[in-house]
């Protein structure tokens, strides 16, 4: 389709920038109707137009190349893993990241571990809900602290809550240690309460395991358990502490079952 009507050659030649979100929208509702033939040719166009070998060369004016947003969107993984290769270290840990849409980039490589790799090595932040969401598809419940670090740093109460959205889709122990972290620092602080009540079989695994330990976020799961024992959740509680060394089992037990129990 783009070939047919040499719209990709014609961006590159008017030098009209493709937003660097483009990606996603384009895998989504473009590339299924385009052949087999007309990718291929996009693709082989594409490769002479990206230099690999060093970062792209318009990273400091705000915008990626076309010909690397192409790459992206046109599932280019060898490409790609060339042109994010080149990228200095913690290249974004300072900003840019929010035009440059480099987590697109890093999404497209070809496994889980490059995309955990990549995306640390250049200090890109999660900054939108699709990136949570591809973030999740890429390495399930690995390297969940980004997902928290994204919705702390996200000042505004709003946007907190949408890029949680993908997160309270996810019925898993895994993450309950985020959740907390995420009651107690986030702006999205009550759908992750909500998470930890709508989930008590998860929440309550989760919370036993940080009760045994120290800090702010193990006396918040002290306090959960406290709560869930006194809601009629104690079966829930004792099977969870069947799964803990007897010593924490037993400080965990005496000091949230007592208490509900007052």
């Amino acid at each position: 389709m783009l070939a047919r009507h040499g719209a990709f050659s014609s961006e590159v030649r008017n030098n009209n920038h493709i937003p660097a979100n483009f990606a996603e929208p384009f895998r989504r509702l473009i590339l299924p109707y385009l052949t087999p033939m007309e990718v291929e040719t996009i693709r082989a166009r594409l490769r002479p137009l990206v230099s690999p070998s060093a970062p792209p060369a318009s990273l400091h004016v705000g915008y990626l190349p076309d010909a690397v947003v192409l790459a992206a969107a046109l599932n280019m993984p060898d490409l790609l893993a060339q042109i994010v290769s080149a990228i200095p270290a913690e290249y974004y840990k300072g900003g840019n990241s929010y035009y440059h849409r480099p987590q697109e980039l890093v999404f497209g490589l070809g496994s889980a571990e490059e995309v955990r790799s990549e995306m640390r090595r250049i200090s890109a932040p999660l900054l939108f809900q699709e990136h949570i969401t591809a973030w999740l598809a890429c390495t399930e419940f690995a390297d969940l602290d980004l997902i928290a670090d994204a919705i702390i740093n996200q000042s505004n109460r709003d946007e907190a809550a949408k890029l949680m959205r993908p997160l309270l889709g996810v019925h898993a122990v895994d993450v309950v240690p985020i959740m907390f972290r995420l009651m107690l620092e986030s702006k999205a602080s009550a759908q992750a309460r909500q998470w930890l009540t709508d989930h008590p079989a998860h929440a309550i695994a989760g919370a036993v395991r940080l009760a045994a330990g120290r800090g702010k976020i193990a006396e918040a799961a002290m306090e959960f358990i406290t709560e869930s024992a006194a809601r009629g959740q104690r079966p829930l509680i004792e099977a969870a502490l069947k799964g803990l060394p007897p010593e924490q089992s037993a400080l965990v037990a005496e000091a949230a079952l007592a208490e509900a129990a007052v």
